[in-house]
């Protein structure tokens, strides 16, 4: 799987804007919800972009992204 730094453009592989990434980090989830089994360490990616002069920001998982 592709590791993406800091600073890196990225895109969601359905498509949209080219994003910058901000931050990186694993995330602990847990399969079947409240009560479920195991647990799994999620990468998580943080991305800034633009909407007109309006600052957007959100985290994605590291598989929804590819290089833009």
């Amino acid at each position: 799987m592709k590791k993406f730094e800091k600073g890196d453009l990225v895109k969601l592989k359905s498509g949209g804007p080219i994003m910058t990434v901000s931050e990186n980090a694993k995330w602990n989830a847990f399969k079947g919800g409240i009560g479920g089994k195991g647990g799994y360490d999620e990468e998580q990616i943080c991305c800034n972009w633009f909407v007109k002069d309006e600052k957007r920001s959100k985290w994605f998982n590291i598989e929804t992204l590819e290089p833009a």
